[in-house]
């Protein structure tokens, strides 16, 4: 995992077209980053120290998403698992916004459940990805957007530190948590403990938490045993095992790992929360309790 805790900061943006030669999830970290590279010698502060790079789809019928970077079967199922969660048949038993075609609706609701943009921590102006992470535009249209087809814009920010003289608080630290196993484990003392004594000078701010794998994420829910166990429950109804050897090309790792995958997904692999006045602003449930961070793991061998 790395949390990145800042303050505020400035940096520059570039949007960029992709053109999505088909329906599906493309590999495009070469051209985010690309991207990405332009706005530091646009940014006044020169390279990042620590910060963030964000990347954002300007459109509602595809997404963006971190996920492996190495075999192209998983893109391939994970298109499949889209389209498992979220059926075209849906559009005439369920939906009223039609007259754009079956995969329209569906588009838009697969758009929500991935969302159009991701924050990445950086550290010397490079995203700080695990070694099988990439970022993905999934195209969850046949002919694409209205109007634009699938020529995708994205747009690249990047949000630097604050500069060491400002006064103003900015750390990052990599930190390793070991969950017990397959579900879903609180890891805020992990996260607290793991930017210290900085947490407690942020007056107004917030903390990313980005964890560096594929068949694991990151969420914020209410922390009780029975609270975790429900989530874990519904992750595994969502996206089944079964799954695997019925509609999946990404085999050979077992039955967890291509669900692992979408699961990690759907949740993801940053998650932001709010700090305010050397707190985390996590909240609490009326019913279920203090709201926690969770890292959700996927798998019953880990990555």
């Amino acid at each position: 995992l790395v949390a990145t805790l800042v303050g505020s900061g400035g940096g520059g943006a570039e949007t960029f077209a992709y053109q999505a030669k088909t329906r599906g999830c493309h590999l495009v970290t070469s051209p985010v980053l690309s991207a990405a590279e332009k706005t530091t010698k646009k940014g006044s502060e020169g390279k990042d120290s620590t910060g963030f790079l964000l990347a954002f789809a300007q459109h509602t019928s595809c997404s963006m998403t971190i996920n492996e970077n190495a075999d192209p079967d998983v893109r391939t199922d994970m298109e499949t698992a889209l389209n498992l969660i979220v059926p075209e048949a849906w559009n005439q038993e369920f939906f009223q916004h039609t007259y754009e075609g079956p995969d329209d609706m569906p588009a838009h609701v697969k758009s929500t459940l991935f969302g159009a943009g991701l924050l990445i921590p950086c550290r010397n102006g490079r995203p700080l990805f695990g070694t099988w992470q990439g970022i993905y535009l999934n195209e969850h249209r046949d002919a694409g957007g209205w109007g634009g087809g699938h020529n995708r814009k994205i747009s690249v920010s990047r949000v630097p530190s604050p500069p060491s003289d400002s006064g103003m608080v900015s750390v990052q630290k990599s930190l390793t948590v070991s969950p017990p196993g397959r579900g879903c484990h609180v890891i805020t003392p992990d996260v607290v403990a793991a930017v210290g004594d900085e947490l407690s000078k942020v007056e107004s701010g917030l903390l990313n938490v980005f964890i560096r794998h594929t068949s694991a994420s990151l969420t914020v829910h209410p922390g009780s045993a029975e609270s975790t166990k429900h989530l874990e429950t519904a992750l595994s109804s969502a996206v089944p095992d079964s799954w695997t050897y019925k509609h999946f090309k990404h085999t050979e790792e077992g039955p967890e790992d291509m669900p692992g995958h979408v699961k990690s997904s759907i949740l993801g692999a940053s998650l932001t929360v709010p700090v305010s006045e050397g707190k985390i602003c996590l909240g609490k449930d009326e019913v279920a309790g203090p709201l926690e961070i969770l890292l959700c793991e996927h798998r019953s061998a880990g990555g």
